[in-house]
């Protein structure tokens, strides 16, 4: 029996991998006791003689969320280790802590903030406080845990930088609602579209840098060029209004999809996109790469360690927060010779992450 730990895995990205774990978990004939939120992605599962699932109310705001992290962690847990006697205990979500267990534990780090000291000295007021007090849990959880896995080697390296703990990386994989043997060859394009438009898949935070996107979105339309930029953006959050406001103010050639399903977004993906771009400021992995990558889009990225270890040569890299150098890494793209050999490249780049069958053994592995 394995308890694994998915409480806090809300956003979409955590919510999509750790929905990749359950699924494979489901088939694999392994027992599970699974801790997740209360949302609609979770709720739909069946429980099996194998895997039960233990389901905890999703608490809004940064302080009462890290209040419930101390009661899930020394509460809960340690309920369902006296229950289950589990031979193994994986946590998604940064903290493992407080487990009154001598098993192997496991922790998945993927929060910037934690270890990335110029995204936590950006910060001020409750944000940074609540910041501090993550980085504070996490110390105590590199005191509890004999693994933390990290998503990309810049992860690797700021985690070096504070603490020492065996660590492992492990590449995201591409979901399994984006299907391998449907992207296997590439095809070239014999001509460009009129109107290129780029994709950002990310929801708002600070650190995802939309703001840059307002400055080349007016420069594109001060050039006049054929280009659009779709983002993902859920408009009822309330940090996202000054910025949606500006789109439709300045009129820029900004199109906001709202946050989409992922069968949706595979069609932007592989029938509308040109290309994707990506400019935020800091990633613990950033899943919409790979999945770029994997319909063979160019990726246009700032030039940022976390960028680099990710897409490696296959990037269109840009001087970071630099409007003119991103638009000049853009038109390059215009030329159909030179847009089909940077799709070869995320081709290639693609083929070395794992499906999500790969991903959920290596992580069984390093559990067992």
């Amino acid at each position: 029996m394995y308890l694994v730990n998915f409480s806090n895995q809300i956003a979409a990205g955590p919510k999509n991998i750790a929905n990749n774990f359950i699924r494979n978990a489901l088939q694999s004939g392994e027992k599970f006791v699974f801790i997740v939120p209360n949302l609609p992605e979770f709720l739909t599962y069946s429980e099996t003689e194998n895997c039960k699932f233990v389901v905890v109310d999703v608490v809004p705001g940064s302080i009462k969320a890290l209040l419930n992290v101390f009661k899930v962690n020394f509460s809960l847990m340690n309920s369902l280790v006296n229950k289950y006697e589990p031979k193994a205990i994986l946590a998604f979500g940064n903290f493992l802590f407080g487990i009154k267990s001598n098993h192997k534990k496991v922790v998945l780090l993927h929060h910037p903030y934690i270890v990335d000291d110029r995204l936590y000295g950006s910060l001020s007021g409750v944000a940074k406080i609540a910041e501090k007090i993550k980085r504070y849990l996490f110390g105590k959880t590199v005191k509890a845990v004999d693994t933390v896995v990290v998503q990309s080697s810049y992860m690797q390296k700021l985690l070096n930088e504070k603490v020492t703990i065996d660590s492992e990386i492990i590449f995201n994989p591409i979901s399994d609602n984006f299907k391998r043997e449907s992207i296997v060859s590439l095809q070239t394009k014999q001509e460009l579209p009129k109107v290129k438009e780029l994709l950002y898949v990310s929801r708002f935070y600070a650190h995802k840098n939309h703001a840059f996107l307002l400055r080349l979105a007016t420069a594109i339309k001060e050039k006049a060029l054929p280009v659009v930029i779709n983002i993902t953006v859920d408009e009822s959050i309330p940090e996202a209004a000054e910025f949606i406001a500006a789109i439709k103010e300045q009129h820029l050639p900004i199109n906001n999809l709202g946050e989409l399903p992922q069968a949706d977004l595979k069609q932007y993906y592989q029938d509308f996109a040109f290309a994707a771009i990506f400019p935020s400021k800091s990633e613990t992995f950033g899943n919409p790469l790979i999945e770029a990558m994997f319909y063979d889009l160019p990726v246009i990225a700032p030039d940022l360690d976390y960028a680099h270890s990710v897409l490696d040569q296959a990037g269109v890299i840009y001087k970071e927060d630099d409007v003119h150098d991103c638009l000049k890494q853009i038109s390059k793209l215009f030329d159909v010779e030179t847009y089909n050999d940077i799709r070869l490249a995320s081709h290639t780049r693609a083929q070395l992450f794992p499906d999500s069958v790969l991903w959920f053994e290596t992580y069984m592995a390093l559990l067992r």
